[in-house]
């Protein structure tokens, strides 16, 4: 099982604003997709060479600058002179342990939040994605190749909907909006991993069953740990707008944050429902051990009376009146049995067979 926490590198004695990758070790340059649009029904895309330099944006139209690989952190800065981003913005993107927040500096907004998609065997793929928003751009920032904006990239390639006639709010709100719709996969199959554990408890008492539940229960921290704080990032964004994002695009924010919270009130459900699986667990457990101990004490005290007989029987004294009859050996068994059989009976009339 992997990490759930992830082991990053402190940045310690460094000024504000210092750029230091604290993830796991990655090499060579990072990738950079740019893709301009306008209202003109213009569309452009391509792959930057390696050093570079983005386009400066326009008055007119959007530039989405994609780059993939967070640990260029001069490539990230060099960039970030560009296009006028702060710093300290830079500084969160790069700390891939940060905790989903939004922030503006110097007219640039960026949100930080996690990424989660369900991948081979069932595994949750995890990875922090920047979206920076500023005049003409959005910038975002990931860690690894693979991500959910193909169906954002699709739309613009084809001109479907109303990307190609708005501005770069509107895009950024889609690029949020992908990573967002990517969380219920995730959650959809963490309810049906703990909805058939439910039901296989009541009749199968495996023993791994309370590792099945706490890996399910750290499933769930982890879904918390990357929903929570975005709602608290998105109820700021929204209580006071910046600049940037104009007023017809804060419904579909809302909109956002409407399906933050339904992925919460989900989340907290599978993590309720693990705890009553234990409870359930240990229910079964125990009625399985009660009745073990109550076929181990009817057989003990069947045994008690038929081995008190033979120990009377079994005494070495000399003057035993009984052993001189020639019918007290079959006698002393037809007393045993009858004892065991009486003692069936009434137990079964109580219920206790």
């Amino acid at each position: 099982m992997g990490r759930r926490f992830r082991k990053t590198q402190r940045k310690i004695g460094l000024p504000p604003g210092s750029l230091r990758y604290t993830g796991d070790r990655a090499d060579g340059p990072s990738e950079v997709r740019v893709v301009r649009y306008g209202p003109d029904g213009g569309f452009e895309e391509g792959v930057l060479a390696p050093g570079e330099q983005p386009p400066a944006p326009r008055d007119t139209g959007v530039l989405w600058i994609d780059q993939v690989g967070v640990h260029d952190v001069e490539r990230i800065a060099e960039i970030g002179r560009t296009l006028g981003v702060h710093p300290l913005l830079l500084e969160d993107a790069v700390n891939v342990a940060q905790r989903p927040k939004v922030a503006e500096v110097d007219g640039r907004v960026m949100l930080v939040l996690r990424s989660l998609r369900l991948g081979e065997g069932r595994s949750v793929r995890r990875e922090q994605v920047s979206l920076v928003l500023g005049p003409g751009f959005v910038w975002t920032l990931q860690e690894v190749p693979e991500d959910c904006f193909d169906f954002v990239r699709a739309r613009l390639r084809e001109g479907k909907g109303r990307l190609r006639g708005s501005g770069p709010d509107y895009l950024w709100y889609a690029l949020l909006d992908a990573i967002v719709d990517a969380y219920l996969p995730v959650l959809d199959d963490l309810i049906e991993r703990v909805e058939d554990l439910d039901e296989a408890v009541l009749t199968d008492l495996r023993r791994d069953v309370p590792r099945e539940v706490k890996d399910l229960r750290a499933e769930a921290i982890s879904l918390r740990r990357a929903l929570m704080p975005l709602r608290e990032a998105l109820d700021r964004l929204l209580l006071e707008p910046p600049d940037l994002v104009r007023p017809e695009t804060l419904p579909f924010l809302h909109d956002v944050l409407d399906h933050v919270r339904q992925d919460i009130d989900l989340n907290e459900s599978v993590r309720d429902l693990t705890g009553t699986i234990l409870d359930t667990y240990a229910s079964m457990l125990s009625l399985r051990t009660n009745d073990v101990m109550k076929v181990l004490t009817l057989v003990a005290t069947i045994f008690i009376p038929i081995t008190f007989i033979a120990g009377v029987y079994g005494m070495n004294f000399q003057y035993m009146p009984e052993l001189a009859v020639r019918w007290a050996y079959p006698a002393v068994w037809a007393v045993m049995l009858g004892v065991v059989a009486g003692m069936l009976w009434y137990f079964r009339r109580r219920g206790w067979l």
